[in-house]
C-alpha cells in the first residue's frame, strides 16, 4: 500500500500532508519558544566629583570590556538633564544584548573636551558602577552582577582611558 505522501491529489494524502505541516508550524510559533533567548541589560552609573570645576558639558562615551567580549563604544551620552555636573549621577543603559559579556574586567571612557568651555583635564570622575540584569522568556529583569570601576581622578580630555573594575556581587 502506498504511503500518504505518495498519493498526491487525493483527499487522504492532502489531509495527512496538511496536518503534518500544521503540526510543524505549531512547534515553531508556540509561546514557550517565542522568548526562549536570555537577554542581558548593562546599566552604568557615572558619579562626578564634588570639587570646584569637577563637572563637564563635553562629550562622554563608554565601552565595557568582559572576558567573553566587549560592547561597542557607546554613542555620546547626552540626556535632556544637565549631564556629568558636579556631584551628580549620570546613567546610561546599553541596548539589550543576547550575549553575556562575562565578568567585566575594565571599562574604556572616552572624553572629548571640545565644548564651548573646553579646558584640559577638567572632568573629575569618581567612579562608574555597572549593574548587569538578565531576563528569561520576556520576564522582568533581575540584577545578577554589579561592578565598581574607580577613577577618583581627573579624566584626560581627547583620549580614551581604561579603568579596572571590581566585581561586587
Amino acid at each position: 500500500m502506498p504511503r500518504p505522501f505518495q498519493r498526491r491529489g487525493t483527499a487522504v494524502g492532502a489531509a495527512v500532508v496538511s496536518a503534518t505541516v500544521l503540526a510543524a508550524v505549531a512547534l515553531v510559533v508556540t509561546p514557550s519558544t517565542a522568548y526562549a533567548a536570555t537577554t542581558y541589560q548593562y546599566r552604568t552609573d557615572f558619579l562626578t566629583g564634588t570639587g570646584d570645576g569637577a563637572g563637564t558639558d563635553d562629550n562622554v562615551q563608554i565601552r565595557l570590556l568582559g572576558v567573553n567580549g566587549n560592547t561597542a563604544m557607546s554613542p555620546v551620552i547626552d540626556t535632556p538633564a544637565d549631564d556629568f555636573e558636579q556631584f551628580t549621577h549620570t546613567y546610561y543603559n546599553f541596548p539589550v544584548q543576547l550575549n553575556h559579556l562575562g565578568e567585566i574586567w575594565a571599562i574604556d571612557v572616552r572624553y572629548t573636551d571640545d565644548g564651548p568651555f573646553a579646558a584640559p583635564e577638567k572632568w573629575w570622575l569618581v567612579s562608574v558602577k555597572i549593574k548587569v540584569t538578565t531576563s528569561n522568556h520576556g520576564a522582568d529583569y533581575r540584577v545578577i552582577e554589579t561592578y565598581d570601576c574607580i577613577s577618583n581622578n581627573w579624566v584626560p580630555g581627547q583620549t580614551t582611558t581604561r579603568y579596572p573594575c571590581d566585581r561586587l556581587t
